[in-house]
């Protein structure tokens, strides 16, 4: 509705690749007509990373009233930046991702910056296939409590997940249970997201429908911020649009 409605509109979608072919799928056929070729971000070069690490400090610093360090890549350094470059081989979202755990563990004292570095060197150095056999690890309790140190791939390796809970979500979420359970059982839904129709000269829009053999199920979210007055009025209209439909 927002393409279709203002002139001169570009919309950007930055998603990772095993994510949008999701994204398509709630993509009707105009909109997607519309489309220009997918294209992948250009890797960071290492003087990319480290502009993009200063700026972005330098805007902390701004943003939170501190007089900015004399060294623009603190609290990080330039070996470090380096390490983490070459783990990620440049790639973007990798390197941001490095950049802010080696930060957290510099800020929370979980590391120094010098063990930082001598983990990067160990890794470099030991780094073998796994084997069957898995050895035991020995702790000398003799010497402070060792700090845990993850290894920057099995970092790397870890998802971020963010549940994003929305109308759009939720439907789909649901669309794909309702197709899920009728392959079980040998039965083929037709769903559609975004469901539009006309109430008079007015177009109106539910989150999905259902159709099989003839009839149609409707399916609507309603946007609830808070469950006091507002809920209410969204379950309403919700309710509404479905009857209308």
């Amino acid at each position: 509705r927002l393409y279709n409605e203002v002139k001169g509109l570009v919309i950007i979608t930055a998603v990772l690749k095993e994510i949008w072919p999701r994204i398509l799928e709630i993509a009707d056929a105009p909109l997607r007509s519309r489309m220009e070729p997918e294209q992948e971000l250009k890797p960071f070069s290492l003087n990319d990373l480290k502009i993009f690490f200063s700026k972005s400090m330098e805007a902390f610093w701004e943003d939170n009233n501190l007089n900015p360090p004399l060294y623009p890549l603190f609290p990080l350094n330039e070996k470090l930046i380096e390490m983490i470059y070459e783990k990620t081989q440049g790639n973007p979202r990798n390197s941001i991702k490095l950049c802010r755990r080696f930060i957290d563990k510099v800020v929370t004292e979980e590391m120094s910056v010098e063990e930082l570095l001598e983990a990067g060197a160990d890794i470099v150095a030991t780094t073998k296939p796994r084997t069957g056999e898995v050895e035991e690890e020995i702790i000398d309790f003799s010497k402070p409590r060792e700090v845990i140190k993850k290894t920057i791939e099995e970092i790397l390796a870890e998802e971020e997940y963010i549940i994003d809970v929305n109308p759009s979500s939720v439907a789909g979420a649901s669309l794909k249970s309702i197709i899920k359970v009728g392959e079980s059982k040998e039965k083929k839904f037709k769903t559609q997201m975004e469901y539009k129709f006309m109430i008079g000269k007015r177009s109106q829009t539910l989150a999905a429908s259902i159709e099989f053999e003839g009839k149609k199920w409707g399916m609507e979210i309603p946007s609830i911020k808070t469950f006091d007055r507002s809920a209410g009025v969204a379950g309403y209209y919700a309710a509404k649009r479905l009857k209308d439909a």
